[in-house]
């Protein structure tokens, strides 16, 4: 099936070299959010209208998994929310103190609630009405999925574009208690 994709522009965030990898930044992908630094105090809704602020997560591992609809690898049964769904599932079970959020920047709430119900997703999916986040994580781009892991003290401890589960257990589990 193939699925209509949509680009929503962006006031001041372009969206240009979209899939340009940044010789500078070891080939990742250009974004913000430095792995050393305090994670910006930014707040994100969820999908009833509630407000989440990263401040409130303190004393938590948080994982935040930015997607949106036009990143490819991101939707359907073998796509990137699924394994950070599935990732969300085992910590809720573990009871680690782990939170796994979905934030999406790019897409109207409206289709951010289409896209859930079609994938019949259960993680918590945070959408940014105002580009708050967008613009503190300085992401100016969104090729694939990018993942965030912050630590208890709101440090951010991994940013990687893309979705490598041994990876973001390996630095969960490396986050002292």
């Amino acid at each position: 099936m193939k699925r209509m994709i949509s680009f929503l522009a962006i006031g001041a965030l372009a969206l240009t070299s979209c899939g340009q990898k940044d010789p500078q930044n070891g080939g990742n992908f250009s974004i913000g959010g430095h792995v050393g630094e305090q994670a910006p105090a930014v707040s994100l809704t969820d999908l009833d209208g509630e407000t989440l602020t990263l401040d409130s997560l303190a004393g938590e591992i948080v994982i935040l998994s930015v997607w949106s609809e036009i990143c490819a690898e991101c939707l359907g049964v073998e796509g990137d929310l699924n394994e950070i769904e599935k990732l969300s599932t085992q910590y809720a079970q573990n009871g680690q103190g782990v939170s796994v959020f979905a934030p999406n920047f790019i897409d109207p709430v409206w289709r951010i609630h289409e896209l859930k119900e079609e994938g019949d997703y259960r993680v918590a999916i945070l959408y940014d009405p105002d580009k708050t986040f967008a613009e503190a994580f300085e992401i100016s781009e969104l090729p694939v999925m990018l993942v965030f892991v912050i630590d208890r003290s709101g440090i951010i401890r991994y940013r990687q574009s893309g979705v490598d589960l041994d990876s973001i257990e390996e630095v969960i589990t490396s986050i002292p208690d």
